[in-house]
């Protein structure tokens, strides 16, 4: 899928690793793209689950492996056959399609 066709980007990563997501979250909405960032709602699984069936992609942020949390997203988004993309934060541009 081009990323110039897509409407709603879910932030997938490490909580702990908030400049990760704040860095993306910007990135993202300059070139027009909605992003729904979990660490702007609560902690609760079952709306995470929401947000990710209201995304039409997922994008995986450095370091997302190793949270518990963002592998079960990561997991759900790939069971509802998401489209799925790397964030590069050192090229701010380059994302990528997820290679299985």
């Amino acid at each position: 899928m081009e990323v110039g066709k897509v409407a709603a980007i879910f932030l997938i990563g490490d909580t702990e690793k908030v400049d990760r997501f704040c860095d993306a979250e910007m990135v993202v909405q300059y070139y027009g793209h909605d992003v729904i960032n979990p660490l702007n709602f609560p902690e609760i699984w079952e709306l995470t689950e929401a947000m990710i069936d209201a995304a039409d992609t997922v994008m995986l942020l450095k370091g997302w492996q190793n949270s518990e949390s963002a592998s079960k997203q990561y997991v759900y988004a790939k069971e509802q056959k998401k489209n799925v993309i790397i964030y590069s934060p050192k090229s701010k541009v380059d994302l990528q399609k997820a290679e299985e």
